[in-house]
């Protein structure tokens, strides 16, 4: 059994990862780009200026460490609602993933197994029941929003782990190079891609309730798209 599970993970996998460049090539609202790409310059002039002290990184990182679960928190919770209303596996593969990243954002860097897992049994589920999450397949907002949340978690861990830094220090040969306010920028990432999940999941329930069933305004590709 977990032999095949391997196997079916796999497939599954490599059918997401051959999936997405179609996506962003072809569905991905690319102009949303602008949001996490000016949002770090936004938090270094507040931090500059240090507006509401936030010249101090312990405030920042105070503040976002409860705003940011609470998003996930809100997210997983008005999911899981939905769901229980509309029956809609859509929002219960995006409670999935609201369930993954709060997880690992309570139990911290050490519990990042947990949220690699529950992204591979969301992957999973929806390869293996894409008949039933057509909601999500079809909406091009959500979709799009929770491309949005992972940049702006990668742009986070890219600064977390200093990787921009090192990067730079080793391109210039100078081993005194910082990026200032990298932690205020860093936790304010993470807190915007908390903050697009749940964009995402009122963009879903906004597709998922009957009434809005036979709307086409926010349909993208159907399932055919992950058959290429």
């Amino acid at each position: 059994m977990f032999v095949q599970f391997l196997v079916q993970l796999g497939a599954s996998v490599t059918t997401f990862l051959t999936y997405l460049p179609a996506y962003f090539k072809r569905e991905f609202i690319w102009w949303l780009l602008v949001v996490p790409l000016t949002f770090p310059f936004l938090i270094y002039v507040l931090s500059d200026a240090n507006v509401m002290n936030w010249g101090d990184d312990d405030v920042v990182k105070g503040l976002m460490e409860v705003v940011h679960p609470s998003l996930l928190a809100t997210a997983l919770v008005a999911s899981l609602l939905m769901w229980a209303v509309t029956r809609d596996a859509s929002l219960g593969l995006i409670g999935g993933i609201s369930a993954s990243c709060l997880s690992r954002e309570l139990g911290g860097q050490g519990t990042s197994t947990l949220l690699v897992v529950g992204l591979c049994a969301v992957i999973v589920y929806g390869d293996t029941h894409r008949n039933q999450i057509e909601t999500f397949l079809n909406s091009r907002w959500t979709k799009a929003l929770i491309a949005l949340c992972f940049i702006s978690y990668a742009g986070s861990q890219l600064l977390d782990r200093g990787i921009i830094k090192h990067s730079v220090r080793l391109a210039t040969g100078d081993d005194e190079w910082q990026i200032r306010f990298s932690s205020n920028v860093e936790e304010s990432m993470e807190t915007l891609g908390g903050f697009f999940l749940l964009l995402a999941v009122v963009a879903l329930t906004r597709s998922a309730i009957p009434v809005g069933r036979g709307s086409t305004g926010d349909e993208g590709r159907t399932t055919r798209d992950l058959h290429g």
